[in-house]
C-alpha cells in the first residue's frame, strides 16, 4: 500500500494533509534460465522463461540472494534460477511517459 502525497491545507485552525492510497505495485516471480546480467548505472538481469521469453528484471536495491551474484556472477549464468519481483511504473524521459518494470525483490 502506497500513498501519494499532494499537500497541506489549514481548516479551522489545523494542518490537514491529503493523499491519495492504493496499491501501486503487484509481485509476482519468474522462474527460467539466468542468461545475462547487464552492468551499468542500474543493472538488470536477463532471464528466459520456459516459452523462451527474455523477461528483464531490474537490480534496484538489496535482495535476499544477491550476494551470490555480486561474488561470483558467473556461476548462476546459463542456469535455472526463480526470481521474484514487484511491478512498478517509473517515468521514462526517453518516451515522455509511464512504464512499467519489473523490480527484484529476491531470487531463489
Amino acid at each position: 500500500m502506497s500513498c501519494i502525497f499532494y499537500g497541506v491545507s489549514q481548516e479551522s485552525g489545523c494542518f490537514k494533509t491529503s493523499c491519495q492510497c492504493g496499491s501501486y505495485s503487484s509481485a509476482g516471480t519468474i522462474s527460467g534460465t539466468l542468461r545475462k546480467i547487464v552492468g551499468g548505472d542500474f543493472s538488470y538481469l536477463k532471464v528466459e522463461d520456459t516459452k523462451g521469453k527474455i523477461e528483464k528484471l531490474w537490480w534496484m536495491e538489496y535482495f535476499q540472494g544477491s550476494k551470490t551474484l555480486l561474488t561470483d556472477p558467473n556461476s548462476r549464468l546459463n542456469k535455472p534460477i526463480t526470481v521474484k519481483y514487484t511491478e512498478r511504473e517509473v517515468f521514462n524521459s526517453t518516451l515522455g511517459d509511464y512504464v512499467k518494470i519489473k523490480i527484484i525483490t529476491g531470487i531463489d
